[in-house]
């Protein structure tokens, strides 16, 4: 802007970069690399073990070119930094968020709520959606009595974002080690990754937890039956 001002009403030609020097030098100009982060104020650990699940997917070459790259969905602990369920998937969709939702409630039990970004499959972001604002993945959770909370960044959900950041250095090395190369495969070290995270101790040492498995099944099922007719009508 200062450039195009300059142009304008004083008929100054300088080159970009020249300006950006000089203002930098007199201090009038802050490279983005020295400004100061932004401070985001800390959201406190829930007190209860399973009262809040952080869950997010990512996106990363985890077989290192041994296979196409894929998703890895990581469900935490809020509470206790736990990592709770593992689970690889060629796409990050709602069919793939009720099988591993399953895979928790079957082992752990259901939670108070889930805390996630704000993916299309847990946030409508058309105004005019004829949802009324309630994803598929959204009302399956309603009906089994989860809470769904939708983070407005990333720095919001900071656990699993480290715990994503943990994986893609720990669980890359161990699938090499251990010579997987499918996505298949990678059930036996997942389970090997989630034995040797120590979690924190809660605040409140007590559980939030409840059983929907049979419900939470039929959903499943019913959303398979569902993508399997799309892809014949195809």
């Amino acid at each position: 802007m200062a450039r195009e001002k300059l142009i304008e009403r004083h008929g100054i030609k300088i080159g970009l970069e020249t300006l950006r020097q000089w203002m930098i030098a007199d201090g009038l100009w802050v490279p983005h690399f020295k400004r100061k982060p932004r401070v985001y104020q800390p959201r406190h650990r829930r007190d209860c073990y399973g009262e809040l699940i952080q869950i997010d997917g990512s996106h990363h070459d985890w077989f290192e070119g041994r296979s196409n790259k894929c998703c890895l969905l990581v469900f935490i602990d809020d509470a206790t930094g736990k990592l709770m369920n593992l689970r690889f998937s060629e796409t990050e969709s709602a069919f793939d968020y009720m099988v591993a939702t399953h895979e928790y409630v079957e082992h752990h039990g259901n939670p108070t709520a889930f805390y996630s970004d704000r993916h299309a499959v847990f946030h409508v972001s058309k105004r005019d959606a004829e949802t009324n604002r309630v994803t598929q993945f959204g009302r399956v959770l309603r009906d089994l009595n989860i809470e769904l909370i939708c983070a407005n960044s990333s720095q919001a959900k900071g656990r699993v974002e480290r715990a994503n950041k943990t994986l893609q250095h720990r669980l890359v090395k161990e699938m090499r080690l251990q010579h997987i190369d499918k996505l298949m495969r990678g059930s036996p070290t997942l389970s090997l990754i989630l034995t040797h995270i120590l979690p924190k101790q809660p605040n409140i040492l007590k559980t939030c937890i409840g059983h929907y498995v049979n419900r939470l099944m039929s959903y499943t099922i019913f959303l398979r039956g569902k993508s399997q007719e799309n892809y014949q009508s195809h």
